[in-house]
């Protein structure tokens, strides 16, 4: 008895820090919304204000608030599904936080959005030199405000003029952005444009997925589940949780509460998200290259998965190199019990998340 004593007070205190540290973070939360500190690190301002690790989940910014930050990051939430990547000495102006018409400009430096989810009816629009770009697809956007420039990585984006047609920005392709000449868009090299902020918005699209990974599944018996932002208590933010599984622009795999999670995504990849080229992540690691657009299958004799309407393509190289597990996401169900709550909440109705 009094050996197995130390280890029972060991136990119930880790299990009363646990359910303490969840019941703060749930209790401190609001439900999230377009302009949401999600991360933050180094010097950060907001309208002035000093922002810190405390300002995550709780601080928003309004309409006509300043984010800026010296040396150092910040990333917020703008619609389901969209995450707003804001580079060091740069600053951006919330200029729109409805969730409908969500508008942002660039005053200083340079932003990155990576757009995970996108509805017909979201206008998600971007304010670069005077020049407003809206995003219409799926994918990762690079501006610079220095010499105004949109760099479409992924996805697709309509530049407006002041006359004449709007401009169509294709993936892999940039254009300079001045709203009195009409420019047309060039492609570039999106190995060699691989800056810092990539990196790190790919560092960041890799934990998100792990936090989406780690609490998707408490969902999956929730009436009137709808995708949207989720809190995760472990990595203190919110992720984002879709009605299907799907990838990132970086390549990082995200499921949704009915995953077969005995199986998870299979090792290897018969395709991928992106085609000819691979991603760095944030520590520098190829991802491993991947066949455009193919199907999102296991590999033979594994647990697999296919997607309709993401099929073909040829399979890609070693699979995720410095990814999940290795060779792709490996799937292993989930132990059992653990604290799984957390706020959230989805813009769309559905879920509210768990508090």
């Amino acid at each position: 008895m009094m050996s197995r004593q130390p280890n029972l007070i060991r136990m119930s205190m880790l299990a009363l820090l646990a359910l303490g540290s969840l019941c703060v973070a749930a209790s401190a939360q609001d439900q999230a919304r377009p302009g949401m500190l999600n991360y933050v690190e180094g010097q950060v301002t907001l309208a002035g204000r000093a922002l810190n690790n405390k300002s995550v989940g709780s601080v928003v910014m309004q309409q006509g608030d300043v984010l800026h930050t010296g040396q150092g990051r910040a990333e917020v939430l703008l619609t389901p599904g969209v995450f707003l990547r804001v580079g060091r000495q740069s600053a951006v102006r919330m200029v729109s936080p409805d969730i409908v018409q969500t508008q942002v400009e660039l005053l200083q430096g340079k932003a990155g959005l990576e757009v995970d989810q996108l509805f017909e009816q979201n206008d998600l629009e971007v304010m670069d030199g005077g020049v407003t770009t809206r995003l219409l697809k799926t994918g990762f956007y690079e501006f610079e405000a220095g010499h105004p420039t949109v760099l479409v990585f992924s996805g697709k984006a309509q530049v407006e003029q002041t006359a004449g047609k709007p401009i169509t920005v294709k993936q892999h392709h940039m254009l300079l952005l001045d709203a009195s000449t009409r420019l047309h868009p060039r492609g570039f090299n999106t190995k060699d444009a691989e800056d810092g902020l990539f990196r790190w918005s790919s560092l960041r699209s890799r934990y998100l997925a792990q936090e989406n990974r780690s609490i998707a599944q408490e969902y999956a018996d929730e009436s009137g589940f709808g995708p949207g932002w989720y809190w995760d208590p472990y990595g203190l933010g919110y992720t984002y949780i879709g009605m299907d599984p799907f990838y990132s622009p970086f390549g990082w795999g995200y499921y949704n509460p009915w995953w077969g999670w005995g199986g998870g995504w299979g090792p290897g990849f018969y395709g991928g998200y992106y085609g000819g080229y691979g991603f760095r992540d944030g520590d520098g690691d190829r991802m491993g290259n991947r066949a455009p657009y193919g199907g999102y299958r296991g590999a033979a004799g594994q647990n697999h998965v296919t997607i309709p309407g993401r099929m073909g393509g040829t399979p890609g190289n070693n699979g995720f190199h410095g990814g999940f597990s290795g060779g792709g996401f490996r799937g292993g169900s989930f132990g059992g019990g653990g604290f799984h709550g957390g706020g959230g909440g989805s813009f769309h109705g559905g879920g509210g998340g768990r508090r």
